[in-house]
């Protein structure tokens, strides 16, 4: 029997997080009609605290200057590449011509409430760009150039770039701490970025996994060595001379983890990984097969090594790894958007199993992920450690989050193009409550890559 408890039980193993019982944003409605102007806009100023930070950290955003119950709009923007983004909120001036994020309420824009962070999760394109894309930091050495600005009156989106700016200034959030080392590495097989932390040593180490989209994405890895891990973002498909699809070995896993965790910089612990999506799946299998992967934290994967396209498939010793195709039969599209959900149930062949590990685990998911049935694979992988009569992992469901629960404060993504798949694809979730999600969960991750990983004896 699935027990669902609240989140401050520390008994049950699978935990459903309502994040409204974490955060709960003031409700308060406040009704202006009259149009009151500032008698001094040229003294008004917008301030940001810090002004370069990491992307995890919060900014204390506020506005001074303004007339008592001034109506304006405070925005923020950003240029990544060919990629432009934006948010807005309607904000009243308290009594002394002042807005504070942290503590008033937002009244309406692309987010609404008490969100001292709504401007930088609620970020959306603007108008006339190709839809579903999805921000992602290519070169990490540099940051998000953010320009907030305070406009007058309380506008829309698409009156945004003509509206009457009273000031602005511009922040820069980082991925990667100063200090922390970037080597690219071509080891053997082995592809991909190391980030080794900047003093101290030697350091935990994690391997960084992501999905479907192949490649090599650096920007968590950069941020976990921002916070003292080294971290190697391993590509394993559709990378330089790796294989172009998903159709890959074991061994090259294997000889990754030998490489990384045999490093003088890297605490004899054992190697942690995490893996987001499919990546999160390779990550299990590779917890399944090699003992020196002491610490999984797996984020959206499916109980079952699941192929989507003809040409994947995941040996080891040349013998390939089970496996199922999901139910395409069961396929839904709402809105022009594919929803994969429904094309999992318990009967799929290929379950990973993971109760011959000794490593720890811990998975999260968002419960609205539209592509996986994530409360179906919480389930299966409860039962299964819980018939093994294993305690060693940790299940947490966030309740209104979707698929790609990413670092927290990067512009939240419920849909997207999928550039191998060539389809748009529904992720699921509701922005505020992914948002809320994703905080929670980076500070759980850091906390359980801490507490396994940062031990040492003598090599």
């Amino acid at each position: 029997m699935l027990m669902i408890m609240s989140a401050a039980s520390v008994l049950c193993k699978l935990r459903w997080i309502s994040v409204g019982s974490f955060f709960n944003a003031q409700k308060v409605t406040r009704l202006h009609s009259a149009r009151r102007l500032s008698s001094s806009t040229g003294l008004v100023k917008i301030r940001a605290d810090p002004v370069v930070s990491l992307l995890d950290k919060k900014v204390d955003i506020s506005v001074f200057g303004l007339a008592p119950e001034e109506r304006v709009t405070v925005s923020a923007s950003l240029t990544e590449r060919d990629m432009r983004f934006h948010s807005w909120g309607h904000y009243i001036a308290n009594d002394h011509g002042q807005v504070k994020l942290a503590t008033m309420d937002c009244i309406g824009g692309s987010y609404s409430g008490v969100e001292p962070m709504g401007l930088f999760w609620s970020m959306v394109q603007m108008p006339g760009q190709r839809k579903g894309m999805r921000l992602q930091k290519r070169d990490i050495t540099t940051p998000y150039n953010v320009t907030l600005a305070v406009h007058q009156e309380h506008v829309l989106q698409d009156t945004l770039d003509s509206a009457k700016t009273f000031a602005q200034t511009v922040i820069y959030r980082h991925y990667l701490s100063k200090g922390v080392k970037r080597i690219p590495i071509r080891e053997g097989r082995v592809r991909g970025v190391l980030f080794i932390p900047k003093e101290g040593g030697p350091f935990p180490g994690i391997i960084d996994l992501y999905g479907t989209v192949g490649g090599l994405p650096e920007h968590r890895a950069a941020l976990l060595a921002s916070h003292g891990f080294a971290t190697l973002a391993l590509a394993y498909f559709d990378y330089e001379d790796l294989p172009k699809f998903l159709n890959v070995d074991l061994e090259y896993f294997e000889e990754a983890i030998h490489w990384f965790g045999n490093q003088k910089y890297i605490m004899t612990s054992g190697v942690g990984i995490i893996g987001l999506s499919r990546g999160s799946e390779m990550a299990m299998m590779a917890a399944q097969h090699f003992q020196a992967v002491k610490a999984v934290v797996a984020i959206s994967g499916t109980h079952c090594n699941a192929l989507y396209g003809e040409k994947e498939g995941i040996s080891y010793r040349g013998q390939p790894i089970p496996s199922c195709r999901i139910d395409s039969s069961k396929l839904k599209i709402e809105d022009n958007l594919i929803k994969l959900r429904t094309c999992f149930h318990s009967g799929l062949k290929g379950e990973i199993q993971l109760t011959h590990s000794d490593a720890q685990f811990l998975f999260l998911f968002g419960a609205d992920d539209g592509l996986t049935n994530a409360p179906l694979s919480a389930r299966m992988f409860e039962n299964q450690f819980r018939e093994a009569g294993k305690t060693n992992y940790d299940i947490v469901m966030f309740q209104d989050a979707g698929h790609l629960l990413e670092p927290p404060y990067a512009p939240y993504c419920g849909s997207s193009y999928h550039k191998v798949y060539k389809v748009y694809l529904d992720c699921g979730g509701q922005a505020k409550e992914h948002a809320r999600s994703e905080e929670d969960a980076w500070k759980r991750i850091l906390q359980f890559f801490d507490k396994h990983l940062r031990v040492n004896t003598p090599k």
